[in-house]
């Protein structure tokens, strides 16, 4: 036999049961409508489900209502501006610690360590990233609005006493490495 006449013996067979199954098909479809039908008549419901697919009720992810539209307009900008200045202020400051670091060194603390004063950015990413996860359910519970503006007070007093931090670094550690991070932490949650 050749592997011409094998191959177009098997074609003819799965045609065959291609043809075979598509006749059994609107029998099973009828069974279950029946079946459908049956369980209506023996709950007491009595509605009729729609010929047309498209008369049935959108789901809720397919409402085509005004009112579930996103916002454009002034107000949509102005919600992606304040998105954007949220993060510029919580992830901008803690991943631009490196020109921080630079002036304390510089200025302030001329006798410490470059690696004491490293602490201070990383603990900021630390504790921002820890308390990410708090955030993210004060969130969930409260307004949002209200645990971003918090978060924005926060960070503006932590590095309003940083700068009147001379002395000592643990006083920098303790503003800009953990209270800042803290503030960050509820402002960078929300806008993301």
């Amino acid at each position: 036999m050749s592997p011409n006449s094998e191959s177009g013996a098997t074609a003819s067979l799965n045609q065959h049961t291609i043809n075979e199954t598509l006749s059994r098909v609107p029998s099973a479809v009828s069974k279950t409508s029946d079946l459908e039908s049956e369980k209506r008549a023996a709950t007491g419901n009595t509605e009729q489900l729609p010929d047309d697919i498209s008369e049935a009720e959108p789901r809720w992810w397919e409402s085509k209502s005004l009112e579930d539209k996103p916002l454009d307009g002034w107000y949509g900008w102005g919600v992606v501006i304040s998105g954007c200045f949220m993060l510029m202020f919580s992830m901008g400051c803690v991943n631009s610690y490196g020109t921080y670091q630079t002036y304390y060194h510089l200025h302030q603390f001329p006798d410490e360590p470059m690696s004491n004063l490293a602490w201070v950015g990383t603990l900021q990413f630390a504790v921002m990233n820890i308390f990410g996860i708090p955030s993210g359910i004060l969130c969930e519970r409260m307004d949002t609005r209200l645990v971003t503006f918090v978060g924005g007070v926060i960070m503006a007093v932590a590095l309003i006493i940083a700068s009147f931090c001379d002395s000592a670094p643990w006083k920098l550690i303790l503003t800009q490495g953990i209270v800042f991070s803290l503030g960050a932490s509820l402002v960078f949650v929300p806008s993301t």
